[in-house]
């Protein structure tokens, strides 16, 4: 056995179960996946179920969690903020998956999920736009795009009068203050600080 061992699995996505039950009869101490685990939620259940009994943990690896910016931007988030939109392309699985990750991290768990309007389902990593109803009381809109002609992976994270934005996959990361007469008279607007 290699039960005092590492297993890393980094290889396409429709390896990983094969793999993973390999390893599995292993025992190692952990198991490490590239993203994403597998193609579905089907195919996720059943191996997460063996490593659950098993005793090994399967960890998936997204990289932004463990970015010292990610880390230190964690410290300062709303801890419930007014809204979260994420928008995107390449794919759910290629780009929306590492802010679905963070917001895991940053929010907690989901409640629900709820898909909106169409999407090419045609495509091997579609794009299509859903919000997840977080448990702790708030939504993340995610809006999925197939035809843009640049890459897009952005978050905007609202407060009362903070307002956050990742851009390109957080390489920017924008702090904005809401600021009486920035531009109108009388009139509050969000100026980065």
């Amino acid at each position: 056995t290699i039960e005092d061992h590492i297993v890393v699995i980094a290889s396409p996505t429709d390896t990983h179960i094969p793999l993973l039950n390999i390893s599995l009869d292993q025992r190692p101490k952990i198991i490490l996946v590239e993203k994403p685990l597998t193609i579905d939620i089907e195919n996720a259940r059943p191996i997460l179920e063996r490593a659950r009994r098993l005793q090994v943990p399967i960890i998936v690896n997204y990289n932004r969690r463990f970015d010292e910016r990610f880390q230190q931007l964690k410290d300062s988030l709303p801890k419930h903020p007014n809204s979260i939109v994420v928008e995107y392309t390449k794919g759910v699985y290629n780009y929306a998956s590492h802010f679905i990750d963070l917001v895991l991290d940053w929010y907690g768990e989901v409640a629900s999920v709820q898909a909106l309007g169409m999407y090419n389902a045609n495509m091997s990593d579609p794009c299509p736009s859903f919000i997840l109803y977080m448990k702790a009381g708030f939504e993340v809109f995610f809006l999925g795009y197939d035809h843009l002609n640049y890459d897009c992976l952005d978050m905007s994270i609202r407060s009362s009068n903070r307002l956050i934005n990742l851009r390109a996959g957080g390489a920017e990361i924008i702090f904005e203050e809401a600021v009486r007469d920035a531009f109108y008279r009388g009139y509050n607007h969000m100026r980065p600080n």
